[in-house]
């Protein structure tokens, strides 16, 4: 977010969106739902080293945010405990990895509404500092026999854990996991809630 477009700011053309709801795209006005805004930057607005380089918009769209600016490295902790900092930010990793996964499965398998609870818990154990989002897309592209618009366990390749790079510790005990149609997941997409 701290990059700039044709000299400005990129985040100066957040301000009315977040403001107002909507934007103004090739004449037409396109009005927002409800929903999350996460921006990303390598620093914040009002991080820069002279205040000749910052927007004079810098402070006031940082007073929109409801979320303090949090700071996401990949620096490993040796104590990972609910009072260490970088457990908190390993915990959000891993659910970055659930939602890459998802969001990739609904892009390659449209028809894809359910995936079970394993499926997810797969995804959680996707080591973000060694796989990003393209090993996460090779993986979906390389489910078998995706039908009944479900993805399940048994539709992950075989030994797709080592592809991901994860420990065989955690895999064992995702192996014992239970998978089965109670335990399936609905994914429910702006679209599809349109639709009904």
């Amino acid at each position: 977010m701290n990059a700039k477009l044709s000299g400005n700011h990129i985040y100066d053309a957040f301000l009315e969106p977040l403001e107002d709801g909507s934007y103004v795209h090739e004449g037409r006005t396109f009005h927002l739902a409800p929903c999350f805004w996460i921006f990303a930057g390598t620093d914040a607005p009002t991080a820069g080293k002279s205040q000749d380089h910052l927007s004079n918009k810098a402070l006031d769209f940082e007073s929109r945010l409801s979320h303090p600016i949090m700071h996401l490295g990949y620096a490993k902790s040796e104590n990972n405990n609910s009072e260490n900092p970088d457990h908190a930010l390993n915990v959000l990793r891993r659910v970055e990895q659930i939602y890459i996964g998802v969001a990739t499965i609904r892009a390659v398998f449209p028809e894809v509404t359910k995936i079970s609870k394993k499926v997810l818990k797969a995804f959680s154990l996707i080591p973000p500092e060694t796989v990003g989002p393209r090993g996460i897309r090779r993986l979906v592209m390389s489910l078998e026999c995706v039908q009944y618009g479900r993805v399940m366990g048994n539709n992950l390749p075989e030994k797709w854990y080592q592809q991901m790079r994860i420990p065989e510790l955690l895999v064992d005990s995702w192996r014992e996991q239970v998978d089965s149609e109670d335990l399936l997941v609905e994914i429910r997409s702006q679209a599809l809630l349109e639709q009904q």
